[in-house]
């Protein structure tokens, strides 16, 4: 089997897969939920973290084009071989990030080296 007819095998199923697996960890968070099995035991952990709020920053700054950086996707599109319709939204169509986002540098004058 050619790699490409692999692939437009596997997407849908992979798809499937996670939409069930969403389920089953939903069903995680009911009061009624079975955590253990005679072959697993499910632990549920609540987990903090800080993040950055960019909707609070002064309207200069989101406004300022010098803070922006752009980001590259290789972007992975199946569709049957003798399909000829342009690409649509629904398709097998997959973002890889190719290109990690680069690590915060500064070129100002007196900034403290990265």
């Amino acid at each position: 089997m050619e790699p490409v007819e692999e692939y437009a095998q596997l997407k849908p199923q992979i798809t499937q897969l996670q939409a069930r697996t969403d389920q089953v960890r939903y069903g995680f968070f009911q009061p009624s939920a079975r955590l253990r099995s005679n072959q697993a035991e499910t632990m549920l952990r609540l987990q903090a973290r800080r993040v950055f709020v960019k909707r609070r920053l002064p309207a200069e700054i989101l406004r300022n084009p010098a803070n922006r950086d752009q980001r590259r996707s290789m972007i992975v599109t199946v569709r049957p071989a003798d399909d000829t319709r342009p690409e649509q939204d629904g398709q097998l169509t997959e973002p890889i990030d190719l290109f990690p986002p680069p690590r915060f540098t500064t070129t100002h004058p007196g900034a403290a080296p990265s």
